[in-house]
């Protein structure tokens, strides 16, 4: 059974896609810096599901809160060494957030990538790249204008 780790999986998005390779049989590890009693969508999935899924989801299913900016995480890299691919998703989330602090939200990011591309090359681990409206906003395009990141 191959072992999927899904940075930023308490997103709308991460969470969806965790949720559905765990339907698809696979192992999943939802990492995240915020908290998981918080996520609305796992609970109710949980919730919905009957005592044998449930025994299921606590094999199978992880849920890791992680700082992918901390610098302690490169001290524990061995942690990832076992995952067969990687989902990114993780990124500063917020669009007033990213105008308004764009040197700090460029770091962080820049950080999270960069540890996630040394965690895929050190341990040869697959990374599939994503992004959403966060980054490409959700602005008409058409011939006179281009991506509108406030979405206005």
């Amino acid at each position: 059974m191959k072992k999927i780790l899904v940075t930023g999986g308490q997103g709308v998005i991460g969470t969806h896609l965790c949720i559905e390779l765990f339907k698809m049989g696979y192992e999943v590890a939802s990492l995240d810096i915020s908290h998981p009693d918080d996520n609305e969508l796992l609970m109710k999935f949980r919730d919905e599901s009957n005592d044998e899924e449930r025994d299921d989801l606590d094999n199978r299913f992880q849920l890791m809160k992680v700082d992918l900016t901390d610098d302690r995480l490169y001290q524990e890299r061995h942690e990832f060494k076992d995952f067969d691919l990687i989902y990114h998703l993780a990124s500063p989330i917020g669009v007033d957030n990213i105008m308004n602090h764009p040197n700090e939200t460029l770091k962080s990011a820049t950080l999270i990538n960069q540890f996630i591309d040394n965690i895929a090359e050190m341990f040869k681990i697959p990374v599939v790249y994503s992004s959403s409206s966060e980054v490409h906003g959700i602005g008409v395009i058409n011939d006179k204008s281009n991506y509108n990141v406030k979405g206005k």
